[in-house]
């Protein structure tokens, strides 16, 4: 059986280079903040906290904040 965090990535909007979004509850709950930051290193991505959410950039391109 694929691991919480497998799942998580598994989401289309993953494998497009989409967005996937997360409470930091489940997170924990589920799995560690840590591993997901550690998957999204290998993977080149980016991700984001606001407020209790993280966001996951599942694109390796440059950010540019805009506002």
């Amino acid at each position: 059986m694929a691991s919480w965090i497998d799942q998580m990535f598994s989401a289309q909007q993953a494998h497009a280079g989409g967005v996937v979004r997360r409470s930091i509850h489940d997170i924990n709950k589920y799995a560690s903040l840590e591993e997901v930051l550690e998957r999204v290193d290998d993977e080149g991505w980016h991700v984001v906290q606001i407020g209790d959410q993280i966001i996951v950039l599942c694109n390796t391109g440059d950010i540019r904040i805009l506002r």
